[in-house]
């Protein structure tokens, strides 16, 4: 979309900067999960993720709703 935009000349068009740096996010949080789906990466998961921001505070709310990791 960036270079399509560019090559037409276009900077705030159809498609504004904001919106192509939010599906550059979402596409970067994609590639991560399935990174680690399809074990490309040895990274650590959402959960392990979890556990370090937050500590036990992360992993008792993850119990409480019910998750299993």
């Amino acid at each position: 979309m960036v270079l399509l935009d560019l090559r037409d000349g276009r900077r705030e068009g159809p498609r504004p900067t904001r919106i192509k740096a939010v599906y550059g996010v979402l596409l970067a949080i994609t590639l991560y999960h399935a990174a680690l789906t399809f074990r490309w990466l040895h990274l650590p998961g959402f959960y392990d993720l979890a556990d370090m921001l937050f500590g036990r505070i992360g992993l008792s709310i993850i119990r409480a709703l019910g998750w299993r990791g």
